[in-house]
This record gives structure tokens, sequence and C-alpha cells, in this order.
């Protein structure tokens, strides 16, 4: 599980000021569900995807464990003067903090394609979707160690859809996330911060990547201060701007899965 701190939850804020990536990727998933009126976005995080929703005319739920990221969506909510857009501390496994069905659920980077069907067989209406948004790589991109993500990959989701034959559409989709900071210690701290965070996967799958690539998910970064900023400083470059002295870009590809709610009864 990724662990939402307020240091972490800053930067995406200052992320999400300087770049417009998630409002780009809210506009691409609208053309999927622009009929629809109800929204739940499970695991949400801080976010930033689903807040964008409201604009469109769609009434939004949003549902996350961690205190912290839900603190700050209402935030975002007040702040934006948001009507029809709502947050809830909830695990969407047990919680009875939900008490509706939906038109849309919507699933980002979230655990596995088995729980994602179980949880929308509860939360889906008959004629609803579900939008899935999972990675298409195993690399940490922001990590300045040799590291994977663990978590589910793009493709094991597939492959569990095919396996329980439920029909599904799937698109590639790739943007630039840019990350601004105030000085290179800033971004040394942004990348060790994000190097530490934990994810969850299966015992099986993690087996499978550590044979293929030595890394160790819990141990904290052994770089020293100087080997740090000298890796950091060969991932970021430099920008005139009044606030931001550099910049981080990424090119991210995620694979994004549409499942009709008939198929998954």
């Amino acid at each position: 599980m990724f662990t939402w701190t307020k240091e972490m939850i800053e930067y995406y804020d200052r992320e999400e000021k300087y770049d417009s990536y998630n409002r780009e990727l809210s506009l691409f998933l609208y053309h999927f569900i622009k009929e629809k009126k109800t929204i739940l976005d499970v695991g949400c995080g801080v976010g930033l995807l689903s807040i964008n929703f409201e604009e469109y005319n769609f009434n939004v739920d949003m549902v996350d464990i961690s205190k912290e990221a839900i603190d700050f969506v209402k935030e975002k909510i007040k702040e934006r003067k948001l009507k029809n857009t709502k947050a809830f501390i909830a695990n969407i496994k047990n919680t009875s903090k939900i008490k509706n069905k939906y038109d849309i659920l919507i699933f980002s980077h979230f655990g596995k394609m088995e729980d994602i069907i179980k949880i929308s067989k509860k939360y889906l209406n008959a004629n609803g979707r579900i939008i899935v948004l999972q990675k298409n790589y195993l690399q940490r991109r922001f990590s300045i160690q040799n590291s994977l993500y663990i978590c589910n990959s793009a493709k094991e989701s597939i492959e569990y859809l095919q396996m329980k034959k439920i029909k599904f559409d799937s698109y590639d989709y790739s943007f630039k996330q840019k990350i601004p900071f105030m000085n290179i210690q800033d971004a040394n701290k942004f990348f060790n911060i994000y190097s530490n965070n934990t994810f969850i996967k299966t015992k099986e799958s993690i087996k499978k990547l550590t044979t293929e690539t030595k890394i160790n998910s819990q141990t904290k970064n052994s770089y020293s201060k100087e080997k740090s900023e000298k890796l950091v400083l060969e991932k970021i470059k430099k920008i005139k701007n009044k606030q931001y002295e550099y910049v981080y870009k990424s090119k991210k590809d995620i694979k994004i899965i549409i499942i009709q709610g008939e198929s998954i009864k």
C-alpha cells in the first residue's frame, strides 16, 4: 500500500498546480463515460484525477483508507467550491459508509483485479462501467534506486480477465508528468521519500520479480547524501521559474481497462 504522508502530498499538490496531466486524463476518460451520472473513485489517494469530473456534470464520491489523503481531498473540494463531490475515509472492503451503487467505478493502481471485480459486484449498477488504470511498467520511475513497483501490473490484470472470460476493452495512454523543485535539496528529498515507500503484491509475484531484479522494497535508501544528489541531478533539469529552480519530467505509460457491468454478473 502506498503511504500518503504530508510531505508526499505536498509534492503532489505542487505538481498538480504546475502541470495539468490529471485534467487531461479526466477529459480522455470522459469520452468513455459521458452518458453516465455517478462516479465512485475507489482508493482515490489525493483525488487529483476524479476531482475534475464534477465540471462534466457528474456526482462524484471518493474513498480511501488514508486519513491524510482524504483530509487533503476535502480541502480541495472546499477550495474549488464543489457541490456534488464528496470524500470518505474507509476501507472499501469492509465499510458501511458507502450505501449507493454507481454508474462508474474507477480503480487507479488498485490492488488485484480479483478484488476489483468483487468490489464492483457490490457497488456497480447493472449497466455501469469499471475503469481500471494500471501501469504498463515495473520500474519505479521516481526512484533513485534500481527498484521495482511491488503492485499489480496491467498484464496480470488482463490475464485474469481473460481467464475468467470477462469482456473488456483496453487502451494505452501516455503522458508527461512534471514535478517542480525549489532546489537540489528539495528534489533529493522527494526522490528519497518516494524510493522508500512500499507497495504490496502477492508472495508469488514478489518472488518472481525479485529473482529477475535484486531488490528489497523494505530497505531504506542507503545512498550517501552526495551520491543521492549526484543521481538526482542526472534526472532533473534547470528551469526559469520565479518559484522553482528544477523540474523532473517523466513519460508515464498506463493501460486503461474498461469493463462493462453486465459482464461481471
